[in-house]
């Protein structure tokens, strides 16, 4: 007899969901009730590993001087499954900066450096400044200046052959000029043919 009620229950279920609002009308409305201030919408949505909603509760929590809890949202939004519109390039970008810079919570520069500069494939790929960065004047464990000299060349490298721009470029140019009086000359070349070949065999995988 029971078995006779499953297909019904399915039925059920595919209409109940059918007349489900998508994930776009919720965050639209969700938006909407912001503006009129009722945050509790945006803010269940936002926990729902669904990067627009998480991302927009960033926003909300940054404007309202919240650096903590707008760090956690914006992890959300990282780590969120389900993205509608393209911002999560964006999202990523604001997060490994905040991490960086320890906007809402104290940085670890160690633990960037084993993420961002693990060695492979487009190994440190938009970080390399950042990289530079954290290999010479970051903790004690972390410092190579003649790793930090070659993030900077495989930035430059990466330009000149158009397979990414220099996302910080300004802090390129100050760790440049305070690492070029103490890196070797032959070092610096060392590393300049190494990011070459970085770029080469990046490109030669063909990914």
């Amino acid at each position: 007899m029971l078995y006779l009620l499953i297909p019904a229950f399915v039925v059920l279920l595919l209409v109940l969901l059918a007349r489900r609002p998508s994930l776009e009308v919720r965050l639209q409305r969700a938006l909407q009730q912001q503006r009129q201030g009722n945050l509790a919408p945006l803010r269940a949505l936002s926990r729902k590993s669904f990067g627009d909603a998480a991302y927009a509760w960033f926003l909300h929590l940054d404007a309202s001087g919240e650096p903590v809890a707008a760090l956690a949202a914006l992890k959300r939004a990282v780590y969120a499954r389900t993205w509608l519109d393209n911002r999560f390039s964006v999202a990523y970008r604001e997060y490994g900066r905040r991490c960086f810079l320890g906007v809402g919570a104290e940085p670890d520069h160690a633990a960037l450096l084993a993420q961002w500069g693990a060695r492979g494939w487009r190994e440190g790929a938009g970080w390399e400044p950042e990289l530079a960065w954290i290999q010479a004047f970051g903790p004690q464990s972390c410092r190579d200046v003649a790793r930090a000299w070659y993030w900077l060349c495989l930035a430059d490298a990466r330009q000149g052959e158009g397979m990414g721009d220099i996302k910080s470029a300004q802090l390129a140019q100050q760790v440049r000029e305070r690492l070029i009086a103490v890196v070797p000359a032959s070092v610096r070349q060392d590393m300049q043919e190494q990011a070459a070949r970085t770029v080469y065999d990046d490109y030669a995988s063909g990914r």
